[in-house]
């Protein structure tokens, strides 16, 4: 999966919209209700990441099991992972963690 096609599928959640507030290659979908970010796809070095909200008793988990998987990237390491997309050779965890990322900025 590439940077255009995880924005395509992030989109297509619903009640969200893409945010670039740095105005850099950084990209946020967020919520609409409560502005709060669900994903962030980041460039830094030729490299893309993907910063995902996770609950702290889980993130550890993924990060042990999955090898694309790192603390969160610029954010707190307990509550957010980081996919290296170039790496990350499992998209059903992908999606997965989108969508938990997603329900848990619902409120």
């Amino acid at each position: 999966m590439n940077r255009a096609d995880l924005i395509s599928y992030c989109k297509s959640y619903e009640n969200v919209y893409v945010d670039n507030p740095f105005h850099d290659e950084t990209v946020l979908v967020r919520h609409n209700k409560n502005k709060k970010a669900f994903v962030f796809i980041i460039r830094h070095e030729q490299e893309t990441f993907v910063n995902l909200k996770c609950e702290p008793e889980e993130s550890d988990f993924f990060r042990q099991n999955f090898s694309f998987i790192i603390p969160g990237y610029h954010m707190n390491k307990q509550h957010w992972n980081t996919i290296k997309l170039s790496q990350c050779f499992d998209e059903a965890v992908l999606f997965e963690l989108i969508n938990r990322s997603y329900k848990l900025t619902l409120k």
